[in-house]
């Protein structure tokens, strides 16, 4: 590494905290990495700032309330949290006027870490950094790989068909085990990937959804790493309607190891409980309208979301993979939130240990052909695009597909047309005749065709549509009011 220290801050902290900590340092043999030592006219804000991220071994990050509230440091403390993705600690939190309590409100992961404030004045702080990163340069030359935190073998001593059962069964049995610091208190659900709990922090009393990933195989186990550049993706993106992700890690047992992920826990409905619990009348389609039109601008803003990967460059875009009514909860006020983003990476890397010989003559010349719609992809049949069920393709065009699977059912009461096949690959028509029915039939023809290359290939074209059909749909109203 070229830094020791990559100190991160509010430039309202420079003057007070982090020009004179970066002296204090330097002066104890470490080479830092502050942005005015480092940038000279002319330079590239975003690259240099890219470069010291990269190769820091360590990052100071000075948590302050002006901090918390500023894009550019959070960005850099995105960069620093997607770096300890493999297990191994790189931030150094130093306190700034600032509360356990109103940090625990912005990051409660990183509330709980130990750390040091500048109440104790900046020698203290420099101290106490300074023989972090002797402990921690020790530790990792002692050690090539960290050792994730234990878990019992209630996870681990036993097939994932027999975890399945078991999950099904009886649920209780996992209550109040423990998952690094988390307490598991309630069973939510069961995927294809692992089981979901709502559970307990145990440092704040948080609760959250905790999604445990089953164990995997010897030769398998390196696929837990492949969820690692969404959770990079996830991390940096803040949006509305998709659920926060908040922590990352890996568990192990005597018998294997594997990954788990803390998200808020968001009290709501599927999407398809809740379409179907509303009246079928004016108003509910501006509600299904409102809805779709908050979805699609979550998918729009994590297919263009820019985040550092793990060898520090800058990365784009986080597809979903499983895009269907469960994988969307909506609440009373009518809010959707996007859950369960990690699908592609994990299919990307599993298709590598697949004997796929038997499937390849279903694309023919670049045409999917559907006389065989066997999978051996994760994902969901019914709301995959033929190129991810057969050849395990994901792109942009893929969560346009599930997407407009996903409206088929969402907008079902608005079409009243009894007896369509929903599910028929490339027959998404909705709607005859003119009028806001016929409008949304067009949308979900233009994103369902069977062949990528026909579909709507941009999110903003589907949320300017859906706009356009909400604002006819105002005027309409009007009108009938007049």
């Amino acid at each position: 590494m070229k830094w020791d220290l990559f100190i991160s801050h509010a430039s309202e902290d420079k003057a007070d905290v982090a020009r004179p900590l970066a002296s204090l340092l330097q002066q104890h043999g470490l080479n830092v990495w502050l942005d005015e030592h480092e940038l000279i006219l002319g330079d590239s804000l975003r690259r240099k700032i890219d470069d010291g991220l990269a190769q820091s071994s360590w990052g100071v990050v000075i948590l302050s309330p002006t901090f918390l509230e500023k894009e550019w440091p959070q960005a850099e403390l995105d960069a620093l949290l997607s770096k300890e993705l493999n297990g191994q600690r790189v931030i150094l939190p130093v306190w700034h006027e600032i509360s356990a309590t109103e940090l625990s409100r912005k990051s409660p992961i990183l509330a709980s870490r130990l750390a040091v404030d500048t109440s104790k004045g900046l020698g203290a702080v420099t101290s106490a950094i300074f023989r972090a990163v002797q402990d921690g340069n020790n530790a990792r030359a002692s050690a090539e790989t960290p050792i994730p935190d234990p878990v019992q073998d209630w996870w681990f001593n036993t097939t994932v068909s027999d975890l399945c059962r078991r999950l099904r069964d009886n649920p209780q049995q996992f209550y109040e085990q423990r998952v690094g610091q988390y307490s598991l208190k309630q069973f939510i659900g069961m995927g294809g990937t692992g089981g979901v709990f709502r559970a307990t922090y145990v440092p704040f009393g948080r609760i959250v959804a905790l999604k445990l990933f089953f164990p995997l195989e010897s030769q398998l186990e390196n696929i837990t790493r492949a969820t690692e550049r969404a959770v990079r993706g996830l991390g940096s993106l803040r949006h509305p309607a998709i659920v926060d992700l908040l922590d990352f890690g890996y568990v192990s047992g005597l018998n294997g190891r594997t990954s788990y992920l803390a998200y808020e826990f968001v009290d709501g409905c599927s999407l398809h409980e809740w379409s179907y619990s509303i009246r079928d009348d004016d108003h509910s389609v501006r509600r299904r309208l409102n809805v779709a039109v908050e979805i699609a601008k979550a998918l729009h803003a994590s297919h263009n979301c820019k985040f550092t990967g793990n060898l520090g460059f800058e990365e784009y875009g986080v597809l979903h993979g499983d895009l269907k009514p469960s994988n969307i909860l909506v609440n009373d006020k009518d809010s959707p939130k996007l859950l369960d983003f990690m699908v592609p990476d994990i299919q990307n890397l599993l298709k590598i240990h697949e004997n796929r010989d038997t499937y390849w003559k279903k694309n023919v010349n670049g045409q999917y052909l559907y006389e065989d719609l066997r999978t051996t992809a994760f994902g969901t049949p019914g709301y995959m695009p033929p190129e991810q069920e057969l050849d395990g393709i994901v792109t942009p065009a893929s969560d346009i597909y599930a997407l407009g699977m996903t409206f088929l059912r969402h907008f079902w009461p608005v079409t009243k047309r009894p007896g369509f096949d929903v599910v028929a690959v490339g027959k998404a028509k909705i709607g005859q005749g003119d009028g806001i029915e016929n409008e949304i039939a067009c949308l979900v023809t233009d994103m369902t065709a069977s062949q990528p290359s026909n579909r709507i290939q941009t999110m903003q074209e589907i949320v300017e549509r859906l706009m356009s059909i909400v604002d006819r749909l105002g005027d309409m109203q009007v009108r009938n009011n007049t």
